[in-house]
């Protein structure tokens, strides 16, 4: 059982400044108390608190939290990670921007070793393994963009935003929709944008059609896998090919709409997250808050840092409807 320093003194029977000296060998420890302490280390194993260690070795004031962050960037991520930043701003914390790499426990204990005192993870879920992990060590966290059924974790209501795309489409007369991207497999985004949408249509006895395309890469990659996926749709009879398309994200909608210009095709689109480029090229989006589940995100780690009351998790930030 891993237990703290202040745990460790009360089992022994004697004051934490104690325990700390026998745990660090230092000398002038009475030899009855030296030898209680000892007897409790060796039944448990002790985790010092990383705010602790960071403040003994004097290296910082201030507690470092760490965000980290997918391989690959978008500007859905890179809002939420702005909101990250403008929540720390001012707090008296050093922000540490990691990438995640593929050895994961190595990763973690290289970053265990600084010392941070919180962690906020970006769109994914945690094994029960990491929970232990951190839990263990007594670090607190935070999910951002990625539900994770009993954990703290602030997530964008992507059911809805499936709705409201559905929505969109149908008011515009779409009767035969396809949706681009990759209908829910497995919890996730995927699987609520799909859900909602497909939802929607089936409500009006319609089925949706679906082409599907990885929803994980580049901003270049979406670009150009949706460039190619309306390329191969198939348009020769208009009257059975798609009157209207629903696009996983804003980028695989901008690929797709200068393909449909191409062949001189004009059909209703909606793109997915509120890419601040998407109303330029005339792309209907729904915009997801993901500024401002960062800027939540960061205020709840505070407040887990702090000691104060959290809120009800999950937390569920809605989307809205940008349209034309």
């Amino acid at each position: 059982m891993v237990l703290s320093l202040k745990e460790i003194a009360d089992l022994a029977g004697v004051s934490q400044a104690t325990a700390s000296r026998v745990i660090n060998h230092s000398r002038g420890v009475r030899p009855l108390s030296r030898t209680k302490v000892e007897s409790v280390l060796a039944q448990h194993t002790y985790a010092p608190d990383p705010r602790a260690v960071s403040l003994a070795r004097g290296d910082e004031a201030w507690p470092s939290v760490v965000i980290t962050l997918p391989r690959t960037l978008t500007p859905h991520f890179l809002a939420v990670l702005d909101g990250v930043r403008e929540g720390f701003s001012g707090k008296k914390v050093h922000l540490v921007i990691r990438e995640e790499e593929a050895n994961q426990t190595a990763w973690r204990d290289s970053l265990l070793a600084s010392g941070p005192a919180g962690f906020l993870v970006l769109c994914r879920g945690l094994s029960q393994a990491e929970r232990d992990y951190y839990h263990t060590r007594r670090i607190p966290y935070a999910i951002l963009d990625f539900e994770s059924k009993g954990q703290p974790c602030l997530v964008m209501n992507n059911h809805k935003g499936g709705e409201i795309a559905a929505d969109y489409l149908f008011n515009k007369g779409v009767r035969r929709p396809y949706y681009i991207g990759t209908p829910g497999i497995r919890e996730g985004v995927q699987n609520g944008r799909w859900q909602g949408f497909s939802g929607y249509y089936e409500s009006k006895g319609l089925s949706v059609n679906t082409f599907e395309i990885p929803s994980e890469g580049t901003s270049q990659g979406f670009m150009e896998a949706g460039y190619k996926a309306v390329k191969e749709l198939g348009w020769r009879d208009l009257s059975t090919s798609p009157d209207g398309i629903f696009f996983f994200c804003d980028e695989m909608a901008l690929g797709g709409v200068k393909a449909l210009r191409e062949m001189d095709i004009f059909v209703p689109v909606i793109g997915y997250d509120g890419w601040v480029a998407a109303p330029f090229a005339g792309i209907a989006t729904v915009k997801q808050p993901a500024k401002t589940v960062g800027l939540q995100g960061a205020e709840v780690l505070l407040k887990m840092l702090g000691g104060l009351d959290l809120p009800e998790f999950p937390l569920v930030f809605e989307p809205e409807l940008v349209g034309f």
